[in-house]
């Protein structure tokens, strides 16, 4: 309601924090939002995976985090 109402005020786009709880990338579009924002999600994601991997080569020596790497890409670009 609350985004739905800035976007009914304002006469200028108006951009979104997409957040985990909040309401889905869809349904911001629906409220008129215009633009969406990850903010640091996008890094705070990568530094896990780092993290993941070193812990990973430290405990191990393996490096099975390289298959989740390649095939989470999807197609090939």
């Amino acid at each position: 309601a609350q985004i739905r109402r800035v976007v009914e005020t304002v006469e200028i786009p108006v951009n979104v924090l997409a957040l985990e709880r909040g309401p889905s990338i869809p349904e911001l579009g629906r409220l008129g939002v215009r633009r969406v924002s990850t903010g640091g999600a996008l890094a705070r994601a990568a530094y896990g995976a780092t993290f993941d991997a070193a812990r990973e080569l430290l405990a191990t020596g393996t490096s099975s985090y390289l298959d989740a790497a390649i095939t989470s890409r999807g197609p090939a670009a």
